[in-house]
């Protein structure tokens, strides 16, 4: 049976492969079907883990080459046998995988001194988020999308992770860079707005600048080119290359200058749904009976900030809104 590096496995499960990684791996599976068998299978269960394994990939593979060699020194004078590999790969595959989650639990539990993730995302195929970050940059999360972010983001620049699109407005702030982490490669900013789509089954990713200047990064984050305003970078993921283009940014964000439409809705459904598309906490008091039966119908944009929504709404529905520390409360106007 053919030997293959783990290294080669790792790559293959990061879905890092080279072309000549790629062929190993090929000629690996045919080689029996228990290797395929075992290698979808890992992969599978890989894949469920996705948005926190680039998160961490220095860690993993850190901890990956550092389990094979406990693996060797179990038996420094005896080398895994071509009989065994799958067995020795599928131990530290697990191995990995186990430390990894429990990684992940510790940083999740309350007694951890590191600090908690913000996690923000959108599962449903139809719907997007607006949120403020703790700088009071604007994110427009697209559908079937992630951000992680830190609280108070760090002494030193405010990190982003993304995994799927999103639209950034981002607050200057000289003395923090703005960084937006992707599987593929960073975008490095102090001011500006930009559009990332970076979609893990997707062969490409994109990053659109609209207004100021952002610097795309990769892994390492060595500078790899500077994008201008109404230019498209986009990441072969196949080709691992970058090629920049010039293009339509209103075409681009299109998914996010859509319309938010009310049709024969209940007030209760209509703060629903500007609570989740917001992010915002919106409150009802003072509600008479006789507005739970009533419907509107009406349409407001979605680019407007909550505020400016609520102002719209009131010419269609009677009813005053005022802002605190909290969020936005609603009291209805009595007849």
């Amino acid at each position: 049976m053919r030997e293959i590096d783990p290294k080669v496995i790792l790559t293959y499960l990061s879905d890092n492969c080279k072309e000549e990684e790629l062929v190993l791996i090929n000629l690996w599976m045919e080689e029996s079907e228990q290797n395929k068998k075992w290698l979808f299978d890992t992969k599978a269960l890989w894949d469920m883990e996705q948005f926190k394994k680039y998160e961490n990939e220095e860690y993993l593979e850190t901890q990956f080459l550092e389990t094979w060699n406990k693996v060797k020194d179990l038996s420094p004078k005896k080398q895994p046998s071509n009989k065994n590999i799958v067995k020795v790969i599928g131990y530290i595959a697990a191995a990995c995988l186990i430390g990894f989650i429990v990684g992940y639990w510790l940083l999740k539990s309350p007694s951890s001194s590191l600090p908690e993730y913000i996690v923000e995302k959108v599962s449903s195929s139809d719907s997007i988020r607006r949120i403020i970050l703790p700088d009071h940059s604007v994110v427009w999360l697209n559908a079937n999308s992630q951000i992680k972010y830190l609280p108070q983001f760090e002494k030193n620049e405010r990190k982003i992770l993304l995994a799927g699109e999103a639209y950034f407005e981002v607050k200057p702030d000289k003395e923090k860079p703005f960084r937006v982490e992707t599987s593929d490669f960073t975008i490095r900013v102090l001011g500006t707005t930009f559009n990332v789509a970076s979609y893990h089954e997707n062969d490409f990713s994109d990053a659109t600048l609209i207004f100021g200047k952002v610097v795309i990064e990769n892994k390492r984050k060595e500078e790899i080119l500077v994008l201008n305003p109404g230019q498209k970078a986009r990441y072969s993921k196949e080709k691992e290359s970058l090629v920049v283009e010039k293009v339509d940014t209103e075409t681009e964000t299109a998914w996010k200058n859509t319309y938010i439409t009310f049709e024969h809705t209940g007030i209760k459904q209509i703060i629903k749904k500007l609570e989740y598309i917001y992010n915002e906490q919106i409150t009802l008091q003072l509600m008479p009976d006789s507005h739970f039966v009533k419907t509107y119908s009406g349409t407001v944009a979605r680019e407007d900030s909550l505020d400016l929504v609520l102002k719209n709404l009131q010419n269609v529905i009677p009813f005053n809104f005022e802002k605190n520390h909290e969020g936005f409360i609603i009291s209805m106007k009595t007849e």
